[in-house]
């Protein structure tokens, strides 16, 4: 019978069998989640592998708009309209958009939601749009510019939209203003962002009147991409950004949910001290402009999140390059709350 050698090699099976021991239950307590432990729960996938797509509820269902994904090394742009009942737990197909989109702004708007700018995969779009909680669509307007992988929300009776791009691919053409139209009216006011150079594809999020913004990427003088850590957000009462707490992570591609009026949620997105797909994710306490660390991300990736009936869902997103995931999840609020340290 061999037997394990002795010394500084036994030294070594044992960081070995250590290793190998720290996997099985990192296997076991992920597929198992042992009680009383916060997790993920695995939910219905998309109906198709999915990135860049809007994402917010409308009259209690999670809607999915448009998006991206990967066939035989061949992107395609998307244009269908997907909704998940929680109750049922299962998605349906409601629709297609006017043309293929993907990074769109995404407002939800009283019982409508609002779809501002996006890129059909050979331009960038300027159309507004409006969706009945009857899942009807109907033009709404238009932007003042083209604008792909902005951020925005509906605050104060207003549609904000900021920064985005031209050509979210190579994150080229970036867009140096906000644009605010009053609702139903459209009247429109613009003025100049914070960030000298522009911004594109951070996470965003309306709570109350104020629009927040996390993260992002833009160019520097020399036309070098940076990601950003830099928290802002726009009043639109008084028409003013305020920097906040810097962001732990220098991160573009992030999502952002609020859940209530008291905390965010920020997570995954691309960046990071390794430059890579994050899972990492934070609560933004919002009277104490503070971030706390929360529970990873069910998975690395540029995902999308929503708040629904006391869940948070995590859907889809970009995982890798060149690939799309069709995996969601969900968890619940207080489980999620109760992980931040």
């Amino acid at each position: 019978m061999r037997e394990f050698p002795k010394g500084v090699h036994s030294e070594r099976v044992t960081r070995w069998a250590a290793a190998l021991v720290g996997q099985f239950c990192f296997w076991v307590v992920g597929f198992f989640p042992l009680a009383g432990v916060a997790a993920w729960e695995q939910i219905a996938p998309l109906p198709t592998p999915n990135g860049g797509f809007g994402c917010a509820i409308l009259n209690g269902k999670i809607v999915v708009l448009g998006g991206t994904n990967w066939k035989n090394e061949r992107k395609e742009w998307l244009d269908g309209i997907w909704v998940y009942e929680p109750q049922a737990g299962r998605w349906e197909t409601k629709g297609k958009l006017p043309q293929s989109l993907a990074f769109p702004v995404v407002a939800e708007a009283g019982e409508e939601l609002l779809i501002a700018g996006g890129s059909d995969g050979t331009k960038p779009r300027n159309e507004i749009w409006r969706l009945q909680p009857s899942f009807k669509l109907t033009a709404a307007g238009e932007l003042s510019q083209p604008r792909a992988a902005a951020v925005g929300g509906f605050v104060s009776g207003k549609l904000a939209v900021a920064g985005g791009c031209a050509d979210p691919a190579a994150l080229a053409g970036l867009c140096k203003g906000i644009e605010v139209h009053a609702w139903p009216k459209n009247d429109l006011i613009e003025s100049a962002l914070p960030m000298a150079t522009g911004l594109a594809i951070g996470a965003y999020v309306a709570v109350g009147n104020e629009l927040f913004v996390f993260g992002g990427s833009s160019r520097s003088a020399t036309g070098e991409l940076i990601n950003s850590n830099e928290t802002w957000k726009f009043n639109a009462v008084t028409g003013s950004w305020r920097q906040l707490a810097p962001y732990p992570v220098k991160a573009r591609g992030a999502a952002a949910v609020a859940l209530g009026a008291e905390h965010v949620l920020i997570g995954g997105g691309f960046g990071g001290p390794k430059d890579y797909f994050l899972a990492t994710a934070y609560i933004y306490e919002v009277q104490q402009n503070t971030f706390h660390q929360s529970l990873d991300l069910p998975l690395a990736a540029l995902v999308g999140l929503v708040d629904c009936d006391g869940y948070v869902y995590c859907l889809g997103g970009e995982d890798r390059e060149r690939h799309r995931t069709d995996a969601c999840f969900r968890i619940a609020v207080k489980e999620l709350l109760a992980t931040t340290r």
